[in-house]
């Protein structure tokens, strides 16, 4: 039986292991993280991009489609910040995206994230609204 510590543990080396596959465009393997049945929750939805994603398939599918619209992803300042629920784990980065047409795309990102049998089985991301719009007008 894992004790909290442990828990605590492989719940940190996962997300350092969420965000490095993430800006590596390594989607395949990112998705492997993830509870088949997870779902992925934006704070501040922007029409036609989805508030929600279903299922693995549906998140890998998406992520996927947008990282072909752009080019180098970066993932820096990272932090991970234990709760009192071991699986329960608050992360903050600074996303930095090459833009296809020229440009970058910066925004920091706080996300909540519920692990269940040690996979992500849900995703909330809050990030500064107002480059997050700019960014999704860049892409269309």
């Amino acid at each position: 039986m894992m004790t909290l510590t442990d828990t605590r543990v492989r719940n940190t080396e996962l997300i350092a292991q969420y965000n490095a596959l993430f800006a590596a465009k390594r989607f395949a393997d990112w998705s492997l993280l993830f509870q088949p049945d997870c779902h992925f929750e934006v704070a501040y939805p922007l029409p036609p991009l989805p508030a929600v994603l279903h299922g693995r398939d549906e998140l890998v599918g998406f992520i996927g489609a947008m990282a072909e619209a752009v080019g180098d992803v970066r993932i820096d300042r990272q932090s991970t910040h234990q709760t009192i629920d071991p699986d329960v784990v608050i992360t903050e980065h600074r996303l930095s995206v090459e833009l296809l047409g020229g440009g970058q795309y910066q925004n920091q990102y706080i996300s909540v994230i519920q692990l269940r049998d040690g996979l992500i089985a849900e995703v909330r991301e809050y990030y500064g609204s107002i480059e997050h719009a700019a960014f999704v007008a860049s892409l269309a």
